[in-house]
């Protein structure tokens, strides 16, 4: 049996199957070589990388060649959330990296985006413990912000995993 606060993320977990498209925009995942492009999307899947920096996104296409998934991977040079609200597609995964005062905007742009069933993963949702902190700065309120927009919403199932500064996981009902 498990604990009530082991079902959240063992529900999540069973919600990773085959997925088609993803959109990116973690350089530094590339970069350090974890590659979460590759199990990202299944054969034949595609993947849309931003970055808003072009000598990242040079790097980020050098680390792709070398792992052999360049074929399926769009890198496209821009600010991450305008990049999004042009997308027509909608995805498997979104995967959310961008300025952290910027945050409450991805809930808006992504969910729309998103296919039933889909993951929307947002990395450093915890801050270095920032969010429990009083008086918060700009980024730290806009951090708390998305927190609560992602628990508040009736489109997703969320649950943050304490790893590293804290990654919320959602799934799109």
């Amino acid at each position: 049996a498990l604990s009530r606060q082991s079902k959240p993320g063992a529900f999540l977990l069973g919600q990773f199957r085959s997925r088609r498209n993803a959109l990116f925009r973690p350089y530094r995942a590339a970069a350090q070589g974890h590659h979460p492009q590759r199990r990202a999307v299944g054969d034949g899947g595609r993947v849309i990388y931003t970055d808003g920096d072009r000598k990242n996104a040079d790097k980020a296409r050098r680390y792709f060649d070398r792992a052999g998934i360049a074929s399926r991977i769009t890198v496209r040079i821009g600010d991450a959330l305008e990049i999004l609200s042009e997308q027509k597609d909608v995805y498997d995964i979104i995967f959310n990296d961008v300025d952290k005062t910027d945050y409450p905007r991805v809930v808006r742009l992504a969910l729309p985006r998103l296919k039933s069933g889909g993951l929307f993963i947002t990395d450093n949702v915890l801050w270095s413990g920032k969010v429990s902190k009083p008086e918060p700065d700009a980024q730290t309120r806009a951090i708390l912000e998305f927190n609560k927009l992602i628990y508040d919403s009736k489109d997703l199932f969320t649950t943050i995993l304490p790893l590293r500064d804290g990654v919320a996981v959602c799934v799109k009902k």
